[in-house]
């Protein structure tokens, strides 16, 4: 998927006596209040995080529901990145005993891979996806938190068309205000990812594919946003470890757990430093995801009352601007999305 593109790097502490020390880097925050661009990640590849009315089209794009927002720009902090180091290189001692060091990379378990192989195949088997979903925003750098229900739609690629969403928020909460009504409407039709601000009254429509062809938004770290349904077990391994554990008591009920950590490789790629699923046993479709970004902007989403329709609306995935008072712009493929 060539043309592929809708969230601090954690410090490991490795068996072998490693320690952290940290490093420079800096990222433009991808949640909604420090960015207006549903897909920036970082400001080296986004002049847009310096400000409003200008936009210049990302390299790179965040991974779990990231930059969902109708809320004015501000400027993200620097952010820090964590390398571990040998604790050895410390050390005075001038003992001879050898340290063994711990292998970095260990086989995945067969449960976790049970799990990836249960949700790759539910795609398959449902290649049309409907749900109401709860997510939570938390800014953890600033202490903003936002809230907002609506409802999410998704359909898998066929006959040489690629998958497509749609996601449509109705309320917003921000920490422990009202509930407000607050339209937000996101759709990706197979080459275009539009964006529909009702506050604003604006509707964008982002080219992210060339023309004639098609682009796949669903894969986890390469799409403006990954829906999590019909996930390849191979794209996935390629980009994170996974892994597995007992059910808890704070599990959602006839789930299992399953966590993704990115691999080294990609850390500074993609957004997401991990990411949590809980795939229920019945239907094995994801129930409920947390995830952290490199801004340390946390993001949890619940998914109910989920359906599996023979059809959904002819323009179940295509935007339309209000009557009044309404701005459209188009912005046209330029090569720059990976």
């Amino acid at each position: 998927m060539k043309h592929r593109i809708a969230f601090a790097v954690i410090a490991m502490a490795l068996a072998a006596g490693m320690v952290a020390r940290k490093e420079n880097a800096s990222a433009c925050a991808t949640s909604g209040w420090g960015n207006n661009n549903i897909y920036t990640t970082t400001y080296a590849e986004a002049p847009i995080c310096g400000g409003p009315g200008t936009f210049t089209q990302p390299t790179t794009l965040p991974l779990v529901f990231g930059g969902w927002t109708d809320l004015p720009m501000t400027t993200a902090p620097a952010l820090t990145t964590f390398t571990p180091v040998p604790a050895t290189a410390a050390a005075t001692t001038t003992s001879t005993t050898t340290t063994r060091t711990a292998p970095t990379t260990r086989p995945v378990s067969q449960a976790a891979m049970n799990i990836l192989k249960r949700l790759e195949a539910a795609g398959k088997k449902h290649p049309r996806i409907a749900a109401d979903l709860n997510y939570v925003e938390d800014q953890q750098q600033t202490g903003l938190r936002q809230e907002r229900t609506g409802r999410i739609a998704y359909q898998a690629a066929e006959k040489g068309r690629s998958a497509k969403f749609r996601v449509s928020f109705k309320t917003l909460r921000t920490n422990t205000g009202p509930k407000t009504r607050r339209r937000l409407d996101y759709a990706f039709d197979g080459q275009y990812l539009s964006e529909r601000k009702d506050r604003i009254k604006q509707l964008t429509h982002y080219q992210v594919a060339p023309p004639g062809q098609q682009a796949d938004p669903m894969g986890l770290g390469e799409g403006p946003f990954p829906v999590p349904f019909g996930q390849d077990t191979k794209t996935v391994l390629k980009h994170f470890r996974p892994s597995t554990r007992p059910p808890v008591k704070t599990d959602p009920k006839g789930a299992d757990y399953i966590r993704l950590d990115t691999r080294p490789a990609y850390k500074g790629k993609l957004s997401v430093l991990w990411l949590e699923m809980w795939v229920d046993r019945k239907t094995d479709l994801p129930v409920k995801m947390i995830s952290e970004d490199r801004s340390e902007t946390k993001k949890t989403v619940l998914f109910t009352n989920i359906k599996t329709p023979d059809k959904l609306p002819a323009d179940e995935f295509k935007l339309k601007a209000g009557l009044i008072g309404w701005t459209t712009k188009t912005i046209p493929w330029t090569g720059q999305i990976r």
